[in-house]
């Protein structure tokens, strides 16, 4: 049987070579998460943008992640950037500064 709902925090990396599964794997991690689990999700932006988005000069790669992350009740809590990380690390974290590497802490509110 599949076990739902058994997870307090669940931590994916650098899964999002495409942002077509990004759905998939929504609808795998709010059926996983208990509510208010966590969801820690690094991020470097790898994906093209969808055609569907392209023209609409202002929308991200990372905005695409948090409206469909909220479509399906994971709510940001937290983004931590490059910047945010204690300053010995931040020498090594330019090249991910200058990619758009985030962690997204979003938590599961769906009741």
């Amino acid at each position: 049987s599949e076990t739902t709902e058994s997870f307090d925090t669940i931590i994916a990396t650098d899964v999002l070579y495409d942002i077509n599964m990004w759905k998939p794997i929504l609808e795998t991690v709010t059926r996983s998460l208990k509510e208010k689990g966590a969801l820690i999700l690094s991020h470097v932006p790898r994906a093209a943008l969808p055609a569907e988005f392209a023209e609409q000069k202002k929308c991200s790669i990372e905005d695409i992640i948090l409206v469909q992350a909220r479509d399906y009740g994971l709510l940001l809590t937290m983004k931590i950037g490059p910047r945010d990380l204690p300053s010995i690390l931040q020498e090594e974290s330019s090249d991910m500064e200058e990619a758009g590497a985030a962690i997204f802490i979003l938590e599961k509110h769906t009741s």
